[in-house]
């Protein structure tokens, strides 16, 4: 899923559910991950508050494994599928529940603070945590796509680069990379970005078109 092969991801989710032995957090999860790539996020939505119940009856686990691992999983999914969904009072109301050591709770803020276009705000949020994931190209992937949005291109590639020395085989900011080198009319060397990226994200339809 993480590698734009919905198709994949939803035969493995049949795979699982034919062998019996589908565990719900992780089936939640994966459908998360589908619908936010198609911008479901009705579904989204519905799934992380799916995986964030499936954590917590899980009684495999003691209660303070389940509550840690539903804060520092479920829960940004869900703040942010909220934010998506434009609920940002709830999304905020969501993350704020979640610790500030986290590294995924970190981008998320900065994530749903981009959506409201608070650039302030989102440059804090990404500097925390790159700072807590310093070998990671999440956050730097994040806040270039942020970056884009607030017309910064040349910010936005100095981000991507980055985020691809840390992580050359992670197809997203590649991707991103070459959208923003044809908004600056540079499809020549954009074309490279993006078959550089086809090799680690061969099903990816967007990337394609």
């Amino acid at each position: 899923a993480l590698g734009h092969d919905d198709r994949g991801a939803q035969a493995s989710i049949n795979q699982a559910l034919a062998a019996g032995n589908a565990d719900d957090s992780d089936l939640a999860d994966v459908r998360y991950r589908i619908h936010a790539a198609t911008g479901d996020w009705r579904s989204a939505l519905s799934d992380a508050e799916q995986m964030n119940a499936a954590y917590m009856a899980d009684k495999g686990f003691g209660e303070g494994f389940r509550t840690t691992y539903a804060h520092t999983h479920a829960l940004p999914l869900l703040a942010y599928a909220q934010a998506r969904s434009g609920a940002f009072a709830k999304a905020w109301t969501t993350i704020n529940t979640t610790p500030t050591d986290c590294y995924l709770c970190i981008r998320t803020r900065g994530q749903i603070a981009a959506l409201q276009k608070n650039w302030a705000n989102v440059t804090a949020w990404f500097s925390q945590a790159v700072m807590q994931g310093p070998s990671l190209p999440f956050a730097y992937a994040d806040w270039g796509a942020m970056l884009i949005a607030k017309g910064d291109l040349d910010g936005a590639i100095s981000k991507f680069t980055i985020a691809n020395q840390k992580g050359p085989h992670f197809a997203d900011p590649l991707e991103m990379w070459g959208e923003v080198l044809i908004a600056k009319n540079r499809s020549d060397l954009a074309l490279a970005k993006f078959e550089e990226a086809d090799k680690y994200a061969p099903k990816w339809g967007r990337l394609h078109l």
